[in-house]
């Protein structure tokens, strides 16, 4: 697996003090009720870490020597993804132990859970908006919740599933990487990123509504037509035509067309040009924005100029 997910800029937390990444573990994870130091030996922790509205992600590296026990998530689901060494995890009853880099756990909110650092481990921890997420599955679904999400805690990172949310987390920790912190809120690219992240998660992790998604009468209007919109979002700077969006639709061509135009009032190709513009203007209007129209407009796949104008005219003017 590719290690490379270096955060720019200073860490949040660089420290040998014990004490001190006590303190500063109960402010960041709040729920837990006791940090214990496991051995003697030397010691140090650091984080650096980059945050969104929705999303957070921590890059955590230390020593090791330390529990965090009594913990319960309220607000948040947490991926913790070991990328050196390795780490505990106990849900519920039983324990999972992650190392080697094969599997990441998931941690569900509202969820007892315990963790153990007995050794030095580098960890990547992504930090979901409980109400974002449980929002998204709500879209999916198409109703309300009528109980609490609960993941099933292990995620295999060798599988389909992992290698397609390693990429998504290396894209996203590439763009964050790439433009001032104070725009990171801002950025509509990362909020397209995300929300694919969290609906490939929905969709392909086992979770206790999984039965019913897979159940539900495979209509394009509803969850499959959701997921073409979010594949179109993630790879909008990507060469994209309707056949890589009916594939991840799983429906044939002429179904999703039929299914965009019921909803959008457009073809999937119109409706990639739209967000496409939607784009550009986004840019455009950011203050710290240095590049010409027209390189923009070329990143966001606009290859003809002088169509790009007559568009660009016709749905801002």
């Amino acid at each position: 697996m590719d290690t490379d997910f270096q955060l720019h800029g200073q860490p949040l937390i660089k420290t040998r003090d014990f004490e001190e990444s006590t303190e500063f573990v109960y402010n960041l994870w709040r729920p837990y009720q006791a940090v214990k130091r496991l051995g003697n030996g030397n010691y140090f922790f650091e984080t650096y870490a980059a945050f969104r509205p929705d999303i957070a992600l921590a890059r955590i590296n230390t020593s090791g020597g330390l529990a965090l026990t009594g913990g319960q998530l309220d607000d948040v689901y947490l991926l913790a993804i070991p990328l050196r060494g390795h780490f505990r995890f106990v849900h519920s009853t039983r324990q999972y132990d992650y190392s080697g880099q094969h599997s990441a756990s998931l941690y569900s909110a509202g969820q007892y859970h315990e963790i153990g650092l007995p050794e030095p481990v580098e960890l990547l921890n992504i930090r979901f908006s409980r109400c974002f997420l449980e929002g998204t599955l709500e879209d999916l679904l198409g109703r309300p919740m009528s109980q609490p999400l609960i993941f099933h805690p292990e995620l295999d990172l060798t599988g389909s599933l992992g290698q397609q949310v390693l990429a998504l987390l290396h894209y996203l920790k590439t763009a964050l990487n790439s433009m001032p912190v104070d725009q990171h809120s801002e950025s509509m690219a990362l909020q397209q990123v995300e929300r694919a992240l969290m609906i490939l998660l929905l969709q392909e992790q086992p979770h206790n509504y999984s039965a019913e998604m897979k159940s539900r009468d495979p209509d394009p209007a509803n969850w499959q037509l959701l997921r073409a919109e979010e594949y179109v979002k993630s790879r909008l700077d990507h060469a994209l035509n309707v056949a890589d969006l009916a594939r991840a639709a799983g429906v044939s061509e002429r179904t999703l067309s039929s299914a965009f135009k019921g909803k959008h009032g457009c073809t999937p190709v119109q409706f990639i040009r739209q967000l496409r513009l939607d784009a550009v203007h986004h840019e455009l209007q950011l203050e710290y924005e240095s590049a010409t129209v027209t390189e923009i407009a070329t990143r966001w796949g606009f290859s003809h100029l002088g169509h790009f104008t007559e568009n660009y005219r016709k749905q801002f003017a």
